[in-house]
């Protein structure tokens, strides 16, 4: 018998739908079973997921409860945790998967160790060496597949392929939890938490959705948690709605969505690309709040150690807009294909389109994609001021 949680903070799926008396079931139980779309559904939480998550922690459940509902809750209102029990014999049709299993024996090098996701994002979107005249190239996904790795450790999950019936469904524990509670110390009141407000106004939404900030909640001591919660407001009104849409950061996702009475006009797909697009850019300003950004000349330098005959231009780049290289040795060979590469892992590393530009001293004989001397990377967004301001 093996003992399982799931937190259903409010307004998700599970909080109004009783697992006690429907049991569990995917999002998407028609789509096929692969590995690579159990990586999707860990990394990045697809909604076309056969899988249903569960955790072998109380405490990850709690966290996902409490910090992935859309408003706190409280008395009367409570976030759940469920507790699933799954007999060694498992139910007809069911089948329990460890994801890091089924991800590691796909993995193309042995697994190094990954501690701290943040720290080590630029590795793990890296190429991985190869030796001279490699006979095959490794997957582009492999970065993919290391993220879903460090998510599954993270929060101790187990994948479910299959029906969870209502009896496997032992309790449902009421969850609580507000901001505002505090302990005493002596005469000295304790606030352990507090929320860091973060204005969204400037990312893009829709006539129907407007992002207006992001409530990012922090223990004294111990720096922003994981989850948020972003404030918005509907059909081109200031108003802010009650609820608020929970994120994990780590994921860079929204872990809910509107409920079906909320969408009025707007479909369930529009509305989702609206927020997979949003989600994307709240992330890149949270990161540069938190002093979070990555080092982007620091990862371009080690992408360039895969191409011996590149180096970084110190004296002519302008991190993070724009970035420049250029070739070593005038006779070196060159491939202008090895340009474009660098430029998408580099943006597979930090999230950010470049414009490539590429050039160098030739004449009207040469051929300009086996002649360039140097390139540079600008920001697809980058607008440079010139003196006047303009």
């Amino acid at each position: 018998m093996a003992t399982f949680y799931k937190g259903a903070g409010i307004g998700t799926h599970w909080r109004t739908h009783d697992s006690h008396r429907v049991g569990f079931t995917a999002r998407s139980p028609s789509t096929h079973p692969e590995t690579e779309v159990l990586i999707n559904h860990i990394a990045t939480s697809t909604v076309n997921s056969p899988y249903i998550s569960l955790t072998r922690s109380y405490a990850v459940a709690w966290h996902y409860a409490v910090f992935s509902s859309k408003r706190e809750p409280a008395l009367g209102k409570p976030a759940y945790i469920y507790e699933i029990e799954i007999d060694d014999s498992l139910p007809h049709g069911l089948n329990l998967l460890d994801p890091v299993k089924e991800v590691v024996h796909i993995l193309p090098q042995p697994l190094r160790g990954i501690m701290d996701l943040g720290y080590m994002a630029e590795l793990l979107d890296g190429q991985t060496p190869q030796p001279p005249n490699p006979r095959g190239d490794f997957s582009p996904n492999v970065e993919l597949q290391l993220i879903a790795l460090t998510f599954a450790q993270r929060d101790e999950e187990v994948l479910v392929h299959g029906y969870i019936p209502p009896f496997c469904v032992k309790h449902r524990f009421e969850v609580e939890f507000s901001i505002r509670f505090t302990s005493f110390i002596g005469e000295t009141i304790m606030n352990m938490f507090e929320i860091r407000n973060i204005d969204l106004k400037k990312v893009p939404g829709s006539d129907f959705i407007k992002f207006l900030r992001i409530e990012i909640l922090e223990r004294k001591g111990y720096g922003p948690g994981r989850f948020a919660r972003v404030r918005y407001a509907l059909n081109g009104e200031h108003n802010e709605q009650e609820n608020g849409l929970p994120m994990d950061l780590g994921k860079g996702i929204f872990t809910a969505t509107l409920e079906d009475e909320e969408l009025g006009e707007i479909s369930r797909e529009d509305l989702e690309k609206t927020l997979r697009k949003a989600a994307v850019e709240i992330i890149k300003i949270v990161r540069k709040e938190l002093g979070q950004e990555p080092d982007t000349a620091g990862i371009l330098k080690r992408i360039l150690k895969n191409y011996a005959y590149l180096a970084y231009d110190e004296n002519s780049s302008k991190p993070p807009d724009v970035l420049k290289c250029r070739v070593t040795k005038p006779k070196s060979p060159r491939d202008v294909e090895d340009i474009f590469e660098i430029a998408n892992r580099l943006r597979s590393a930090t999230g950010e389109n470049y414009i490539v530009a590429y050039g160098g001293s030739s004449n009207a004989a040469d051929n300009p994609d086996e002649a360039w001397s140097r390139f540079s990377l600008r920001k697809f967004d980058f607008r440079e001021v010139k003196p006047n301001g303009t």
